[in-house]
């Protein structure tokens, strides 16, 4: 029963979150898109991590490039090769990274090494 309530409480703030993110992005037109580090994430090695955990971007249109942590724990954003590293992240804390560059950047958190994902930068024109 705790184990379905803490599920049902994750799955909430996912869905809230989506919301957010979608509709910030829609009614504000930002050229910036949003990562989530969902709650309760660190305690689900299984969940999808960073939310979502596959964005691709274009320079000079969407590569600019925010994480707000919505979990209790502290969490990082570091790229695999250190291009990019946020420190800690707090509750409600957020990092922006402005992509300069095509490639593929992965990264992870420090603390949870099993939270990872990617960020495909592409060139416009």
């Amino acid at each position: 029963m705790k184990k379905k309530l803490q599920l049902m409480a994750a799955l909430t703030l996912f869905i809230v979150a989506f919301i957010y993110t979608a509709g910030y992005m829609i009614f504000h037109k930002t050229t910036e898109v949003v990562i989530i580090i969902p709650k309760a994430v660190s305690h689900m090695p299984y969940s999808s991590n960073f939310w979502p955990s596959r964005v691709r971007v274009a320079i000079g249109v969407n590569n600019t490039v925010k994480w707000i942590n919505l979990d209790d724990h502290t969490h990082t954003v570091t790229s695999v090769d250190w291009l990019f590293h946020s420190g800690e992240l707090n509750l409600y804390d957020t990092f922006i990274y402005v992509f300069r560059e095509k490639g593929v950047y992965r990264y992870v958190c420090l603390p949870h090494p099993w939270m990872e994902a990617v960020v495909e930068v592409v060139q416009t024109g």
